[in-house]
């Protein structure tokens, strides 16, 4: 895979990523808003501890490999 197409994955990965975010948000937002403050909380803490559902594996993968191409990061 060229750069062009790891930079255009990576960009669709991280499209995904916040349309998940955003969906996470959403759900917090209306127990909130319905005064679920126990449940908000619990699905708070939830995603806290497993921070990879958060960030998709292949988001995380690309960009250890972006990172090496270009000679930056390194995991």
């Amino acid at each position: 895979m060229d750069s062009r197409e790891l930079h255009e994955e990576v960009l669709q990965l991280l499209k995904v990523q916040r349309h998940d975010f955003m969906n996470h948000l959403q759900v917090i937002y209306t127990m909130v808003q319905l005064g679920k403050t126990d449940q908000a909380l619990s699905y708070i803490t939830k995603l806290s501890r497993n921070p990879e559902a958060l960030v998709p594996k292949e988001l995380v993968e690309s960009g250890i490999t972006l990172g090496r191409e270009e000679g930056g990061y390194h995991d």
